[in-house]
This record gives C-alpha cells, sequence and structure tokens, in this order.
C-alpha cells in the first residue's frame, strides 16, 4: 500500500520525541542538493534533523545513538545493517544490467532492509510497486511516497533562462553509460545530425561522439544548457525517478523518454511523449520526428 507525502510527515511528528538522522550522499551534486532540501523540509516540519556526511561518522552515530535516533537511509541500505531503527528511502532497485556482484550485494542489502526497516520511502510509485513486488514482508505493507523535487539551487538558477533562444534540438544530460544507454543516445543523434538537427551530449564519463561536449558544472552548466535546448531525450531502459527529465521539463524543454521513468509521474502528459522500448535508432527517430 502506498501512502502519501503528508501522511509520512505526520507519521515523523508522531515520533517527534526522537531525532531523525540524516545520511546525505555527496558525490552526485543534484542527489546531493535533493537530500539537502529533504533535510530542510523535515525541519520545518518541527522535526529535529542531524546532517551527517561522512561514512565514519554516520555510521558512529548509528552505533552509538541508534536508540535515540529515527534514521533517515538516503544511501543504499547498509545502515539497516546496523539498526533497526531505520526509515529506507529508496531510490532505485537492483537491475540485471548491473554488475554481477553489484547486483547481488545491493539485493542482499534490500533483502535486509525489507526485514529490519521501519518503513520504507521511495521516489516514485513505480519503484515502491516494484519493492513490495520483491520485499514486502507482509501483503498490504505500507510504504510512502516523496517524489523527488528540483534541487532549489538548480531554479534559482535557472530565473531569467527561460527566454533564451533555443539553439540546439536536442539535449542528453547525465550520465553517460551503459546502463544509460548512451551508446544507443549516440546512434540516434547521429541519425538526427545526418538530416539537420544540432544534438549535444554532456555528462560524465567522456563519450567518442562528435556529440559530446564535456562534462557540466551543477547547477550553473546544466541550467545553461537545457535552456538552450528544444528536446531533452533519455532512453534509460530502467529510471527510479529521474532528476534530470524534471530539470529539462522546467527548464523548458519537450520530453522523450521511455515509460520505465519515475518522473513522468509529476509531468503533465502533454509535456513528455513515451518512446517504445527498442534498440533500433532508425525506428527511434522515426518516432521522435513523427512527434515532434
Amino acid at each position: 500500500m502506498i501512502q502519501s507525502e503528508l501522511d509520512f510527515f505526520e507519521s515523523l511528528k508522531a515520533k517527534s520525541d526522537k531525532s531523525v538522522y540524516l545520511h546525505v550522499r555527496g558525490k552526485n551534486d543534484s542527489v546531493y542538493f535533493v537530500n539537502e532540501d529533504l533535510s530542510a523540509e523535515i525541519a520545518q516540519k518541527g522535526v529535529k534533523t542531524v546532517v551527517v556526511r561522512s561514512f565514519v561518522f554516520s555510521l558512529l552515530y548509528v552505533i552509538i545513538f541508534r536508540s535515540h535516533f529515527h534514521i533517515l537511509n538516503l544511501n543504499r541500505g547498509w545502515l539497516s545493517l546496523f539498526s533497526e531503527n531505520t526509515l529506507m528511502y529508496l531510490h532505485g532497485m537492483p537491475q540485471q544490467q548491473m554488475s554481477l556482484v553489484r547486483y547481488h550485494y545491493i539485493n542482499l542489502l534490500y533483502t535486509i532492509a525489507s526485514v529490519r526497516c521501519l518503513a520504507v520511502i521511495g521516489v516514485s510509485k513505480m519503484v515502491i510497486s516494484d519493492w513490495l513486488a520483491k520485499y514486502a514482508k507482509t501483503e498490504g505493507e505500507q510504504a510512502y511516497l516523496i517524489h523527488n523535487k528540483i534541487p532549489k539551487v538548480f531554479m534559482d538558477r535557472m530565473q531569467g533562462l527561460k527566454s533564451r533562444e533555443r539553439s540546439v534540438d536536442f539535449i542528453y544530460i547525465g550520465r553517460c553509460t551503459k546502463g544509460k544507454n548512451i551508446n544507443l543516445i549516440c546512434m540516434v543523434f547521429d541519425i538526427l545530425s545526418s538530416l539537420g538537427y544540432r544534438c549535444e551530449i554532456y555528462g560524465f564519463p567522456k563519450v567518442l561522439s562528435c556529440h559530446y561536449m564535456g562534462p557540466l558544472s551543477y547547477p550553473d552548466g546544466v541550467a545553461e544548457c537545457f535552456s538552450k535546448a528544444k528536446s531533452f531525450i533519455s532512453l534509460n531502459q530502467y529510471e527510479p525517478f529521474g532528476l534530470t527529465v524534471v530539470e529539462a521539463h522546467a527548464a523548458g524543454c519537450f520530453v522523450f523518454a521511455t515509460k520505465n521513468t519515475g518522473a513522468l509521474e509529476v509531468m503533465e502528459s502533454s509535456d513528455y511523449q513515451i518512446l517504445d522500448e527498442n534498440n533500433n535508432p532508425y525506428q527511434i527517430v522515426q518516432e521522435i520526428l513523427t512527434l515532434n
């Protein structure tokens, strides 16, 4: 059973005799700001928060103070190994396209977390449904839905940029990895470029493509590039939420994405188009141009 964000904050208030522990990941700038914003939102609800960014200090907090904290775990589940007093913040599910070691590691953590956690919070209905289907201990188990929100720093940077001339026809910004289907995006952009469309790819690691323009700073570089693009394309086979999807939308880009994209839950249907899932770049281009 999926409960609302409001229900989650009400439940925190009911347990406000204890603090909420926040472990903020800092590897990805956008995720870092999302977690910072969530921390501030919880604090506004009148619940005391503690933010710890260091792995060592977060582990010490859990071991020493676990009886005094409700732990809001913004990592991949490992805190559940040390405390049953954990609220699991679920960013995604293990996927077969991961390396075998990584897949089984995350699956093991989630299996343990499903037994030990007080509750699960998911970033999209899709993620929560997948979790309940695979890990729920009992039928009708509850989980809270808190959609990822666009970081405030990004929205502040976007002010005044929307009115700029849109000189790029199609853009991709994000991790340039196999899991993000970057090779397929490059092939699609090659075809679109041969038809006279301007296409650009930004992200990390480097991609051997004439469309690759390099990494971007966050939020300045990302906001700047989204503001000059007409359409954003994401071909991820599985995207638990997809922060760049809603950032592109907020920047005024039309969004092309696959159906397994959690961010589409918070967007108007007129602002995006779902692409059929296939690995044929010519069919994808034909579909994009038919809809564009």
